[in-house]
């Protein structure tokens, strides 16, 4: 493969993340709080468990989910390797996008 082939792929493996990330999103937020399902995390631990770290253990779930596809064939017809790579995609860029939020609403 070369680099523009390369580009090309990872352009359209971006834009099915974000296919697949819009409608979760309806289920599990709002448009006015995007992140409402992982500050309930903190709601829920009193505040011990952060926001940033419940983001962080659904990545070691995909994580985990993609060493086990690896090692042996996929149990669930629906949850391919290549569908756990773009959950994970997601939860990496929704963890940047909630620190920035995070940023942008300390100033």
């Amino acid at each position: 493969m070369k680099k523009d082939e390369l580009f090309e792929r990872m352009s359209a493996a971006y834009q099915t993340c974000l296919r697949i990330v819009e409608p979760k999103h309806r289920d599990h937020a709002s448009d006015a709080e995007p992140f409402a399902n992982f500050r309930l995390i903190e709601q829920c631990s009193d505040g011990k468990i952060s926001a940033e770290y419940g983001i962080l253990t659904r990545c070691s779930d995909k994580f985990k989910r993609i060493m086990n596809l690896l090692d042996k064939p996929n149990d669930v017809a629906d949850e391919s390797i290549d569908d756990t790579i773009n959950d994970l995609c997601n939860y990496l860029q929704i963890l940047k996008l909630y620190r920035r939020s995070k940023l942008d609403n300390d100033e």
